[in-house]
């Protein structure tokens, strides 16, 4: 059994996307955030930590698909 998604090739494994998941539609990523990422932990029943570097990985991954142009550096203020 794989830990991939099934269905379109996202390249993420089921952990990932059930963060992202309930991240996204819980408002994570929403400005005031709806949802901290604490309570995406207690939701999973994983540490902060844990949280943090599946949803970074995650994230990583989605921008690694997507048609974001890397050549371009990206300005750090």
């Amino acid at each position: 059994m794989s830990n991939y998604v099934n269905g379109e090739n996202s390249g993420l494994i089921k952990k990932q996307q059930e963060l992202l998941a309930i991240a996204y539609s819980n408002g994570y990523f929403d400005k005031p955030r709806e949802m901290t990422l604490q309570e995406i932990a207690e939701e999973l029943d994983i540490s902060t930590s844990a949280a943090s570097g599946r949803l970074r990985r995650g994230v990583k991954k989605l921008i690694d698909l997507s048609d974001v142009d890397t050549a371009i550096e990206p300005v750090v203020e």
